[in-house]
């Protein structure tokens, strides 16, 4: 899948400013404040306008438009001027970045930022919109037929999976060690060639009798 920016974008570092000209920045301050009042109509309207709203909201954060308004970071601009919590105001701009403007209006934008989430869960190899379009299984059901809770199952199923295969593999490693260590402590100790098993929470070790009973003679 394509890789669609995430949360992750409120930290990274934007390349560095380049020198503006006072008639520019006026350009850019009054280019902001069309984009900022388009916003704030486009949030009173039908919940389709998500996507021109995110159209907006990339323009201002892409070309730091709110730097002409007079704010430091574009977290600080959404704080400000637009009436969304910073958290919906990236997920709608991820929508915008990852699909089309018919596919997310088709399928709106809660499940839109859903799926998204779990290709990135399962690590699905194909663009949003390709998946969408070739109605690819969400778990168990296409994608057609699966609905904003089925899809946030399916996430929780695929990350319930990956902490058990991570915790299957680090125990695993914790087993190779502890059998290393006693079969360091059994040469120490003269005896000989032994058989481990961990069964459950106990460590078993099988030595030769004899082997034992000349070391206590």
């Amino acid at each position: 899948m394509k890789r669609a920016p995430d949360s992750s974008e409120q930290q990274a570092t934007p390349p560095a400013l380049q020198p503006v000209t006072s008639q520019e920045l006026a350009a850019q301050r009054s280019e902001a404040i069309r984009l900022t009042d388009s916003i704030r109509r486009d949030l009173h309207t039908v919940a389709g306008a998500f996507f021109e709203i995110g159209l907006g909201l990339r323009r201002i954060k892409d070309e730091r438009l709110y730097l002409a308004m007079s704010y430091g970071t574009f977290k600080e601009y959404i704080a400000g001027e637009i009436s969304v919590a910073t958290s919906q105001a990236f997920e709608i701009l991820r929508v915008v970045r990852s699909y089309s403007r018919t596919d997310a209006t088709r399928i709106g934008l809660s499940r839109a930022n859903a799926l998204l989430t779990y290709c990135k869960a399962a690590r699905v190899d194909k663009d949003p919109g390709e998946f969408v379009h070739d109605d690819e299984l969400v778990g168990d059901k296409p994608f057609s037929a699966a609905s904003l809770r089925d899809i946030e199952a399916a996430t929780k199923a695929v990350r319930t999976q990956k902490r058990a295969k991570r915790g299957s593999r680090a125990a695993a490693r914790t087993d190779r060690a502890i059998t290393a260590h006693v079969r360091k402590v059994a040469r120490a100790a003269a005896l000989g060639r032994v058989k481990i098993a961990i069964v459950g929470g106990e460590v078993v070790v099988r030595c030769s009798r004899s082997v034992l009973a000349r070391l206590v003679e």
